[in-house]
């Protein structure tokens, strides 16, 4: 495949909809999702028609409306993913191959702080952490590779090697709770998309371990995630999907169809702050040049349904970014 250029009030919805039942009180009670993810979410780089961007953009998952310009990266990169804390916000690799690592602080708007860079230069890299180390899993440069790299997320510094993935791929979706990190689906060296959905255990350098499958098969996906369940939004194979589907982070098995997006959508990102999931930017087909959206739209983690639209990303639309969430 050849390369492609490229976050009201909450209304209450049942028991076991957005907010509802004894984990939206939870939630609601102390603002806090989990231990990696939050009610802020940050959309970090991307692509743009005449190429790669440094702006950051960011918005409170919990109400709906457009994003807010937070800072600026350190250098515009697209193809990137990241992760990281309640507190700090981090984004690894990217196009033009990068193997810079760098982080926010979510509860102060500003611009990215270098923390020290992966094990070589990568793009299309895959990210999923457990809210203490932080996980970059395959990438390309240009083939694609099976290198996992694991960092402390509040001790700046390089990546060390983690493990190996079962297949070199890139471009999959990455998850990950307390315990466990996912890799979702991707593309594969040899030029198949993936339904394979493989597990590490976050504290413990290893190789990957089968989980199961989605319920077909997508690369170039966005995903999001809670303590309980992963989600894969959307991909490509081998053209773009509606789909979203979710596994439950500690029993392996295949996955279960959650729902839709608004349209079929690759190249995209996600983010959660546990009841709620986000999908950011991203390529329906239908954006601008390049068909490089603006769109962030929004779904209940634990019921299932169809997305529905929050809102717009700052100034333009954009692909290739990384999302995560944390604590305003």
């Amino acid at each position: 495949m050849d390369y492609i250029n490229y976050v009201k009030q909450y209304p209450l919805q049942g028991l076991t909809g957005l907010y509802g039942g004894v984990q939206g009180s939870l939630m609601a009670a102390t603002g806090d999702a989990g231990v990696n993810f939050g009610d802020r979410a940050i959309y970090y780089c991307g692509q743009v028609p005449s190429g790669a961007v440094n702006t950051i953009d960011y918005f409170t998952i919990s109400s709906t409306g457009n994003a807010s310009d937070f800072g600026n990266a350190n250098r515009a990169v697209s193809r990137t993913k990241g992760g990281g804390d309640l507190t700090r916000g981090l984004r690894g690799g990217g196009n033009p191959y990068a193997s810079e690592i760098e982080y926010i602080t979510y509860a102060s708007t500003g611009n990215g702080t270098d923390f020290g860079d992966l094990t070589y230069d990568r793009d299309y890299v895959t990210s999923g952490g457990n809210g203490t180390r932080q996980l970059f899993i395959g990438g390309a440069n240009p083939s694609e590779v099976d290198t996992i790299d694991y960092l402390t997320i509040q001790t700046t510094g390089n990546a060390t090697d983690f493990g190996d993935d079962s297949i070199a791929n890139r471009s999959a979706g990455g998850a990950g709770n307390s315990t466990r990190v996912l890799r979702m689906g991707g593309y594969a060296s040899g030029g198949s998309d993936l339904n394979t959905i493989v597990y590490y255990t976050a504290m413990s350098p290893s190789n990957a371990t089968n989980f199961g499958n989605l319920t077909g098969q997508a690369s170039y996906t966005g995903s999001s995630y809670n303590e309980t369940r992963a989600m894969r939004h959307g991909g490509y194979s081998p053209s773009r999907t509606n789909i979203i589907d979710y596994v439950d982070f500690m029993t392996t098995g295949n996955a279960t169809d959650q729902g839709d997006l608004l349209s079929v959508w690759r190249y995209s990102s996600g983010a959660s702050n546990g009841p709620r999931a986000v999908n950011i930017g991203g390529d329906n087909g239908q954006g601008g040049p390049g068909y490089y959206n603006d769109t962030i739209q929004y779904w209940s983690m634990d019921s299932t349904g169809q997305a529905q639209d929050f809102g717009d990303l700052v100034n333009y639309g954009r692909n290739g970014g990384a999302g995560m969430s944390g604590n305003a």
